[in-house]
């Protein structure tokens, strides 16, 4: 679902930053934001809220390899597999938007 909407952020450009509603609709189909989100700024603070949520995740997956000599189970590896791939699909929507913002402000593309 994330990936979609990286995806239509991606192929829209700058234009979907600029007239947001259709990225912000698919958002909100995909669970990311409510019907009511209006702004770059919902998209965005879900996702940093949904970064410390894992980061919290983790921190309590991996809590008991500090305390203890017990190794990793499966379920925990999982878990943590998981962490990582949401990790990653969030590092992608807020590269995505940055990129698109950077493109809107410097379009001769000396973005960083």
């Amino acid at each position: 679902m994330l990936v979609q909407v990286i995806n239509s952020l991606l192929s829209q450009g700058g234009s979907a930053l600029l007239a947001p509603h259709p990225l912000y609709k698919a958002a909100a189909e995909a669970g990311l934001l409510t019907h009511g989100s209006r702004d770059s700024d919902d998209l965005i603070d879900w996702a940093w809220q949904r970064a410390i949520e894992l980061k919290q995740s983790v921190k309590d997956l991996t809590a008991p390899l500090f305390v203890s000599s017990s190794p990793a189970d499966r379920a925990m590896l999982r878990s943590l597999a998981h962490c990582v791939r949401q990790l990653a699909e969030l590092t992608g929507l807020l590269d995505a938007v940055s990129t698109q913002c950077c493109r809107l402000m410097v379009p001769d593309g000396e973005c960083l």
